[in-house]
């Protein structure tokens, strides 16, 4: 339990300076990272929830709710 913690805790540390990089820097990479979180988010909910009733509605799901956010206008 304490390696699963310090883990998550350096993932941390990684990861938000990442993200502000992302959002700070302006909109073409911000938009290959938003890319590159839909990959990962269908790539674990293919594995979370394969053969299972809800796969499909789940995967329009998520990759309607990124695409809406990409190409939404008030987003700056």
């Amino acid at each position: 339990m304490n390696k699963e913690l310090s883990i998550r805790i350096l993932s941390s540390l990684i990861l938000i300076p990442t993200v502000f990089f992302f959002i700070i820097n302006g909109s073409f990479y911000f938009n290959i990272f938003i890319l590159i979180v839909l990959s990962i988010s269908l790539y674990e909910w293919h594995f979370l929830s394969y053969k299972k009733v809800y796969y499909l509605p789940g995967l329009v799901f998520i990759f309607f709710f990124i695409l809406c956010f990409l190409f939404s206008e008030d987003r700056g």
